[in-house]
């Protein structure tokens, strides 16, 4: 009996402790689990100050998405610059004038086609009048969609449906960096000068073939054509090989699209040439 008693006291004590372990256990989990939801759980009040401002969050984060309508604006001046640019290259193509594209926004035209070694006449280059004549038919007729001064701008009018216009139209004179030593016969006394005036005889061929060049406008009623020179300033190829010097001598064609100066700008720009603004 005593046998029986000590393995059933035993058992009893082994009972009691286990139940004791548990209860520990549960105790420690009931602990852990009050720690959880405590540092987790957020008070009404609060959650909806949170949940208030996540909703101001999305409405700004949705105007950001939105595009800017003077960045699209720019976007498409840039995008109708380039597209006249490669259409003036392959009419003057057309037109046997030696015309390529090595800067953006620029018609590059070989100047061994229209000038005489140190000359600004014309005359010195035979078939040279003939050239610039069809550049001046080419940029006439490639640009006066993008001028503020006819009759094809406007809504409903495919050719120019976001109104946007070239504010310049520059015939550039360039040169090689080889030094004028002596007064040239156009009176040029450096390449600056030779440049200048290379530019200005190009100008006014162009215009005297087609006058309307002068009444294209940009949209501050400002003509757009107009003349620079920089001679040596602005090589595109090295001036220590002959090719490169060759390449130098030039007149470049620059297009300058309008930038209106701030989206209130742009705004009047459009109500003034009725476009209909998304």
């Amino acid at each position: 009996m005593k046998q029986e008693d000590s393995g059933t006291d035993y058992f009893a004590s082994m009972t009691d402790m286990m139940v004791g372990i548990l209860f520990i256990f549960v105790i420690m989990i009931a602990y852990f689990a009050f720690q959880i939801n405590s540092s987790d759980s957020i008070p009404k009040p609060v959650h909806q100050v949170v949940v208030d401002k996540n909703i101001k969050l999305e409405a700004e984060l949705k105007k950001l998405r939105r595009p800017n309508p003077l960045e699209t604006y720019i976007t498409a001046g840039n995008t109708v610059r380039d597209d006249l640019v490669k259409k003036v290259i392959q009419q003057l193509k057309a037109n046997s004038v030696d015309a390529k594209s090595v800067q953006r926004g620029v018609v590059t035209i070989s100047g061994k086609g229209l000038f005489a070694s140190g000359q600004s006449d014309l005359q010195s280059v035979p078939g040279a009048v003939e050239k610039v004549n069809a550049i001046a038919s080419v940029l006439a007729n490639q640009t006066r969609c993008f001028t503020t001064n006819n009759n094809e701008t406007g809504v409903g009018k495919p050719c120019n449906p976001d109104a946007v216009f070239i504010e310049a139209l520059f015939i550039e004179g360039h040169t090689d960096d080889i030094p004028v030593k002596a007064v040239l016969a156009d009176g040029s006394k450096s390449n600056l000068e030779l440049s200048s005036r290379r530019a200005t005889k190009t100008y006014q061929q162009a215009v005297a073939f087609r006058p309307d060049l002068v009444s294209f406008r940009n949209p501050a009623n400002q003509q757009a054509l107009s003349v620079a020179a920089y001679g040596e300033q602005r090589p595109i190829a090295s001036n220590l090989t002959t090719q490169g010097r060759e390449d130098n001598r030039r007149i470049d064609i620059r297009f300058v699209m309008h930038v209106p100066k701030s989206q209130d700008d742009l705004k009047e720009l459009q109500q003034t040439y009725a476009v209909a603004t998304k």
